[in-house]
């Protein structure tokens, strides 16, 4: 089996994996005022993305692995 990181983890479309967001808003062009928030990213927690079910499956595996030796 070729298992590949796509396979088992849906990069985050917000952050593109990174799990940190930058994002600027209000007027362009160098008149008026914009905003500028920026932190961990508030659709994946700063994960970066989320496990797929073969993700997860894995995970599970592993989990199992460390509580049993």
């Amino acid at each position: 089996m070729d298992l590949k990181p796509e396979d088992l983890i849906n990069r985050c479309e917000k952050c593109n994996g990174t799990g940190y967001f930058k994002e600027t808003s209000g007027a362009r062009g160098g008149v008026g005022v914009t905003f500028t928030r920026e932190g961990t990213c508030p659709e994946c927690h700063g994960r970066g993305g989320t496990l797929t079910e073969a993700g997860m499956a894995i995970a599970e595996v592993v989990r199992y692995v460390k509580r049993n030796g």
